[in-house]
């Protein structure tokens, strides 16, 4: 199976299961000076926590905004719902 693979591919590149593969060439980027890996090309944000756009403050108060709708709504449709009843 394999050896019909290779005569198919045409790159003239045959191989026998006997011969050996060079690898030499391999090893020639671990001798290189690799530290500049570590450096991120992208830059990072600056804003410093901006995150759509709001400051820490607005979104706090979005988030206790729809919380307190949360809420509201919940006790509206637990009441509708007959679930809970008002003290009268």
């Amino acid at each position: 199976m394999l050896e019909d693979m290779r005569k198919e591919s045409g790159d003239g590149a045959q191989l026998t299961d006997d011969e050996e593969l060079d690898f030499s060439e391999l090893g020639r980027f671990a001798e290189e000076d690799l530290s500049d890996l570590d450096e991120d090309p992208r830059p990072r944000p600056q804003g410093g926590g901006n995150f759509l756009g709001m400051t820490p403050v607005q979104r706090f108060v979005l988030v206790a905004m729809i919380f307190a709708l949360t809420c509201v709504l919940g006790f509206l449709l637990l009441l509708v719902s007959g679930a809970i009843a008002l003290p009268l």
